[in-house]
């Protein structure tokens, strides 16, 4: 069974809503973004916050950006990665 991840036009605001009110642990969606048309947002709820990720075209196809403080800490950033994405919201 496949889920759509991506919700399209959707705000910062209606996404923390969507995702507070029928996410849980680990739920994410993907969204377009509202300040750089052509790039997307990939948006996570992680213990009651939601965090939100820019997905840019790059020259080598596409890039997500990540805080610097999960580039710096290897181990946290592996953590997170590896932990985050469990559930699409229905």
């Amino acid at each position: 069974m496949f889920y759509s991840v991506y919700y399209g036009k959707m705000s910062k605001e209606e996404t923390e809503r969507v995702l507070e009110r029928y996410g849980r642990e680990g739920s994410f969606l993907t969204r377009d973004s509202e300040s750089e048309p052509g790039s997307y947002c990939l948006c996570v709820r992680r213990s009651f916050v939601v965090h939100t990720f820019r997905i840019s075209r790059s020259a080598g196809g596409w890039a997500i950006q990540l805080p610097d403080v999960l580039l710096q800490n290897s181990k946290l950033h592996l953590l997170i990665v590896s932990t985050w994405f469990y559930f699409t919201v229905t």
